[in-house]
């Protein structure tokens, strides 16, 4: 059982860390933090997406074999805290340029608090057809933005195996 003594410190050392995570909250709220370097900076303005990027949760992009998985990872950096909603869509080999060769893979909503980053990893992609494809990721809000973020990856034919080397 712990002590009067262990309990006011307790108290002493938790009021401390309360008051200090207090003023640290205030001082980032009220945009002191650029006076103290290390503090995050909140921005109490109007929501609003900086940039989208997207790439590949295996690293760059490469010829994938048919069948391997492979997932799009879109890295946004924005201001404010709000709803971010977008669309991860898909152009397979052969069709046609433009946004008439998008289909829709998956809807993503997503509400963030006030920060600057997010990453939001998208489905698995098809590679069952050999060829090249296009993926991207279209902001649909903030209706302020049309951002997009675009990326292609390549799936390889199989090749035959000689008749020599099959069972």
């Amino acid at each position: 059982m712990a002590g009067k003594q262990d309990l006011e410190s307790a108290w002493v050392t938790g009021g401390a860390i309360a008051l200090a995570g207090t003023a640290v909250l205030l001082i980032a709220l009220l945009g002191w933090g650029r006076w103290w370097p290390g503090l995050p900076e909140v921005s109490a303005g109007p929501f609003n997406v900086l940039s989208a990027e997207l790439r590949f949760d295996e690293g760059p992009p490469r010829a994938l074999a048919t069948r391997e998985e492979v997932r799009p990872v879109v890295d946004i950096s924005y201001v404010g805290s709000g709803e971010i909603e977008g669309v991860f869509e898909l152009a397979d080999a052969g069709s046609p340029g433009g946004d008439a060769g998008y289909r829709e893979l998956r809807r993503i909503r997503r509400s963030v608090a006030p920060g600057q980053h997010v990453q939001i990893r998208g489905p698995a992609l098809p590679t069952d057809r050999p060829g090249a494809h296009r993926v991207r990721f279209r902001l649909v809000s903030p209706p302020r933005v049309r951002e997009v973020a675009a990326a292609e990856y390549a799936v390889e034919a199989p090749r035959p195996v000689p008749a020599a080397m099959a069972p």
